[in-house]
């Protein structure tokens, strides 16, 4: 008695799919099948029977609703965000509120500047990075004219 080991060769072992893919995919040809009805309705200009969206409170959301049918499908829509002009904008605003003290003004100029141009790269809240560059630049220059001053203020000071 020998062991038989099974022959390998090309066939490939079905692929095992879990409950969420099932589901999911489940989702998908309904709401694929409600989409058709709904545009199956609007080619015979049906309007009591179309589906209406309705807007949830929060806003970040829809609500796909069918009048003759019980079923809701949720569309989950994902906002944007452009991390980098965003973080511009918040050191530009240190910055500024921390003027008066040594040396942390301009390294928090320094990134408002360079965060900012990487953030207008992207077209999402570009004016952020704009605006964080225009107040870690505003910053820069009130910090340098304030050493200009102190030292033109001293030398001022020694000629007498």
């Amino acid at each position: 008695m020998r062991d038989e080991q099974p022959e390998r060769g090309n066939h490939q072992q079905p692929e095992e799919v879990n409950d969420e893919q099932l589901e999911r995919v489940n989702q998908e040809d309904r709401l694929e099948r409600m989409n058709d009805e709904q545009s199956e309705q609007v080619n015979r200009g049906d309007q009591s029977k179309r589906m209406s969206y309705e807007q949830s409170e929060q806003g970040n959301h829809e609500q796909l609703v069918n009048p003759t049918n019980t079923e809701q499908v949720v569309i989950v829509k994902q906002t944007e965000n452009n991390g980098m002009a965003i973080a511009a904008l918040i050191l530009g605003i240190f910055s500024v509120f921390l003027a008066w003290i040594p040396l942390i003004p301009y390294v928090t100029a320094i990134l408002a500047i360079v965060f900012g141009f990487l953030g207008m790269k992207v077209q999402i809240q570009k004016t952020l990075g704009i605006i964080g560059i225009i107040l870690g630049g505003a910053t820069f220059i009130l910090k340098i004219g304030f050493w200009i001053l102190f030292i033109l203020g001293i030398a001022a000071e020694l000629s007498y």
